[in-house]
């Protein structure tokens, strides 16, 4: 980029949902169809305190590209300290084309957008349309409809985007439907599943949520604590745990030189059911990510990773408690 370069107000994006649903997905979906003369950037919020989301978006080949995190809970809270200060960041750093904000599953997307609408962001974001993905299986499921930021990311968002529309039986279209009319949220687009010239088009969509109150800019006067990555570089072991909102999180992250063995990962979480894990493991066979949302569990090998990491998310708290202490028995105090 030419040092006399004057971007206008990036386009931004808040991609929201419930979790499990597949928002890190959809956005590296977006990222691997970004025209390739952009630069794009991404910030990831994650419940937990180790931070995986990044580390699956991360492509070696894909240029133009820019990815910060901020784990360990809601980043809109504290008057939306965490969130301006590493979205200031990022933005100095990528110069982007189009930002892309990621919050949290159990976040509040409403006090993400009144930080994105505030006074002093207003020459520098352009809020564009935020996107809600649903996962129509779930569409009845007593778990997301009781929970208070799931209601509000169907409030506020401008658009719906259906996710793992492969998985669906036929019926799940139809329930979807009736439950978006009942709640007077029929008149909002609908995408059954994606598709990328009308994706595009939603992204170009204004926002129509408009906030009342916005934070004031922020200015931090705590020290900044380490990042996982600057932990490791001193200790080849961490443990976080974190709670809030009704839910409990337990995360590790392990050195690069300490290893799995695949087969041995795979015994272990084939036999885990809790509302939302995630790893990506360095193993004797190779480096995968993995991803369990209730029983459905998935792996893939991807190329990098600078370490390993591994959180789970439950509403269980002494569920929580008791998978923590499995998996440190039965998988991280073999690995060597």
């Amino acid at each position: 980029m030419k040092s006399n370069e004057r971007l206008s107000a990036v386009p931004t994006n808040v991609i929201t949902g419930a979790l499990g649903v597949g928002k890190t997905t959809f956005i590296e979906r977006l990222l691997r169809e970004k025209p390739d003369h952009e630069r794009w950037a991404v910030l990831v919020n994650e419940f937990g305190e180790v931070g995986i989301d990044g580390g699956l978006l991360k492509d070696p080949n894909r240029q133009g590209v820019f990815i910060a995190q901020v784990p360990g809970g809601c980043m809109c809270c504290t008057a939306g300290l965490s969130m301006q200060i590493t979205l200031n960041r990022l933005i100095a750093r990528a110069k982007p084309h189009r930002l892309l904000i990621e919050p949290t599953g159990l976040g509040h997307p409403a006090e993400v957008l009144a930080t994105l609408q505030a006074p002093h962001y207003r020459d520098i974001i352009n809020v564009k349309a935020t996107l809600t993905l649903i996962d129509a299986r779930r569409v009845n499921d007593s778990l997301w409809l009781d929970n208070a930021s799931y209601r509000q990311q169907m409030q506020v968002a401008d658009a719906y985007i259906c996710s793992k529309a492969d998985l669906y039986t036929g019926i799940e279209s139809k329930l979807l439907q009736e439950y978006v009319e009942t709640q007077g949220l029929n008149k909002k687009p609908l995408l059954m599943e994606f598709d990328s010239e009308q994706v595009n088009a939603l992204l170009e969509m204004p926002c129509v949520y408009q906030a009342v109150d916005c934070p004031v800019p922020a200015i931090s006067l705590r020290k900044k604590a380490l990042s996982v990555s600057e932990q490791l570089a001193t200790q080849d072991f961490i443990r976080l745990n974190n709670s809030g909102d009704g839910f409990t999180s337990f995360g590790w992250a392990l050195a690069p030189h300490k290893r799995f063995d695949l087969h041995r990962v795979l015994k272990v979480l084939r036999d885990v059911s809790i509302n939302r894990l995630k790893a990506i493991l360095i193993t004797y066979q190779g480096i995968f990510a993995f991803n369990i949302v209730g029983k459905e569990m998935d792996y893939q090998e991807i190329d990098e990773s600078d370490d390993s990491r591994l959180e789970f998310i439950s509403d269980d708290s002494t569920a929580a408690q008791q998978l923590a202490q499995q998996l440190e028995v039965s998988l991280f105090a073999l690995v060597e």
